[in-house]
Parts: structure tokens; sequence; C-alpha cells
């Protein structure tokens, strides 16, 4: 009886196509963060997925992100605040939106990836953008 040696998947995207040998140079996609974070576990730049605008205010959109509050009895999602929005991207609550506008933040939009702006463990706040950011450019 032969035994199958177990193996584990992984997911990879295409990274060049070497022409000459007719070969394609694969790498495995990045690891994403776990789906149930802390906030003090935040590093500037990270990637969280899931979130959905919950409000917007006139300069504000109001985020729901996978992260929880540290310890204490109060276990609950944290709101986070998304302030500046790249170009071409506009909060409903905009009276005069730019012309190369192409995208609208309302509520209940879902947003593919938030990155992680400023984290204040302290406070209990959390600043997110829709770009990746870098701690020295903050």
């Amino acid at each position: 009886r032969a035994r199958r040696k177990r193996t584990a998947t992984v997911s990879c995207y295409v990274d060049s196509v070497q022409p000459a040998s007719a070969r394609l140079v694969l790498r495995p996609f990045p690891e994403t963060r776990r789906a149930s974070l802390k906030l003090s576990e935040l590093d500037v730049g990270a990637e969280l997925r899931g979130a959905v605008v919950a409000d917007v205010t006139a300069n504000t959109a109001w985020v729901d992100v996978p992260v929880f509050h540290d310890g204490g009895r109060n276990h609950r999602r944290l709101r986070a605040a998304l302030r500046r929005l790249p170009k071409g991207v506009a909060l409903e609550t905009q009276r005069v939106k730019s012309a190369d506008t192409t995208r609208v933040l309302r509520v209940g939009d879902e947003l593919d990836r938030v990155y992680v702006r400023r984290p204040m463990p302290e406070s209990g706040r959390l600043e997110v953008g829709l770009e990746p950011v870098d701690a020295a450019a903050l």
C-alpha cells in the first residue's frame, strides 16, 4: 500500500515570462494578515481586507475594519477614519466633485483593501487609507 505525501496548496501569479526558454517565473502571493487583529498588533502600512463603509460625513468616511480593541470586556470591531482620499475618489457627501472622479464612496460600500496609516492603541483610534503607505512617508 503506497502512502500519499500531503502537499500544501500555494496560490501564485506569473511574475515574468522567459521567451528564450518558454518558461514562466511564478511567485507566491504575499501572505495577508489574519481576519481578526488587535489594534496594538498593527503596523503602519499593514493591509486590511473586509472593510465596509459604515458612515460618511463631510470630510471623512468611517469604515468598519476587522480589527478589535485591546483588552477589556468590550470586544467589538473598530471603526476607522478614512480621511485622505486618492485622486479620483470622492465622498458621497461632497457637494463639488472633481471632473476626474471615478469612484464615489457611499455607506455600505465594500472596500477590497485598506491600509493602516496611523494606529493609535492608547486612544483606541485608527486611521486608514486606500493606498499603500510607508512609515517613512508619514
